[in-house]
């Protein structure tokens, strides 16, 4: 998942010989939190990540870099988190990092790579600071740097699932379906046990049509981890993609019976230029008026919002047609395993001169 994913800005205890940056913290309890909670966030489980840093909080209430982290985790408290970070006793690099962070908050983020970039020189080890940097690059549509900075940070830890995931949606962003798909397939491979990797590459296989594929992928996802919202609503998205691809099927074959069969008993449908109907009687005598009229409608449909709870979710798309476009709103219910309109609206859109006109 990369719509909600923010940074690790944080490193490992340096090696013996390795320039990385030093954690500054009293607590051996902290530091091992604040490592499962930066775990945690490179890997889109934002809600394990905001209970480790509390913890190590909890064990070290002065450790800076960790109230960074609780502020990059969730927006709760963040400004707070962020004024207990800027006054902690850090290092140079962390003070760095720290100020970078709070760069980013206020959109400055020539500011922000400006700071990566000096503590990346001086911590050439570390894989941390190219991840950050490829993550804002990718952020402001800079794809090639992105990508250079993402191959940077793997370079350093050949390991490092997250470098791997933002690498594919650089690459998607970029339209380079080959690259994305090598880049997640790397993700699951060095991340296996994480839930991530198969949502990420599941969405993948969404974006691109390949439904049945990507199934397998998001249930495997919640098979590790039964609370990745993510790849639930993912596989919900699935379901109402092939609703749409039923009512556009229902709607080209000329039979009002196999539309009405996509609707709930007490489905409400407000027509484009036509009158409320409600139930399913009123429907067939509707689209059975229709088909009598005209020629089955070969019907397209783009989805722009598709979001669900619980048993109600809703789509909001763009239609077109020969010799027209239009637009939508539907809501489903999911009734005895079904994905079933209750409620629809449709019209087409006028031209602009039309709309003025109907206006006066």
């Amino acid at each position: 998942m990369y719509r909600l994913l923010v940074v690790a800005l944080l490193l490992a205890a340096p090696a013996a010989g390795a320039q990385t940056m030093t954690i500054t913290t009293r607590s051996d309890a902290a530091r091992d939190h604040f490592d499962q909670g930066r775990d945690r966030i490179s890997h889109a489980n934002f809600a394990a990540a905001r209970a480790h840093f509390d913890a190590a909080l909890a064990a070290d209430p002065g450790f800076g870099l960790a109230h960074m982290y609780r502020a990059i985790a969730t927006a709760e408290g963040r400004d707070e988190q962020m004024r207990l970070a800027a006054s902690a006793r850090v290092s140079p690099g962390e003070r760095q990092m720290i100020d970078a962070w709070a760069a980013h908050l206020r959109d400055d983020h020539g500011a922000e790579l400006a700071l990566l970039g000096a503590v990346a020189e001086a911590f050439p080890d570390d894989p941390y600071p190219p991840f950050h940097m490829g993550w804002e690059l990718l952020n402001q549509d800079r794809y090639g740097e992105a990508t250079t900075s993402f191959r940077r940070t793997l370079a350093i830890d050949p390991t490092f699932g997250g470098a791997y995931n933002l690498m594919g949606y650089t690459a998607i962003a970029a339209e380079d379906d080959a690259s994305a798909e090598r880049a997640f397939r790397e993700y699951m491979r060095v991340s296996p046990d994480e839930a991530n990797p198969y949502d990420s590459y599941g969405e993948f296989l969404l974006i691109n049509g390949r439904l049945d594929e990507a199934v397998p992928q998001f249930e495997r996802a919640l098979a590790i981890d039964p609370e990745f919202t993510a790849s639930r609503d993912n596989l919900i998205r699935i379901d109402i993609l092939r609703a749409v691809d039923a009512y556009e099927a229902a709607m080209q074959s000329g039979n009002p019976d196999a539309i009405v069969d996509l609707h709930a008993a007490g489905a409400v449908v407000l027509p484009s230029a036509a009158s409320l109907l409600r139930g399913r009687d009123a429907l067939a005598a509707y689209f059975g008026a229709q088909y009598d009229q005209a020629s089955p409608v070969e019907l397209e449909s783009q989805q722009i919002v598709v979001a669900a709870s619980g048993d109600l979710a809703y789509d909001i798309g763009a239609t077109s047609w020969p010799g027209g476009t239009g637009k939508y709103m539907t809501v489903y219910r999911r009734i005895g395993g079904r994905w079933l309109i209750v409620a629809d609206s449709w019209n087409g859109d006028a031209p602009a001169a039309t709309a003025a006109a109907a206006s006066d």
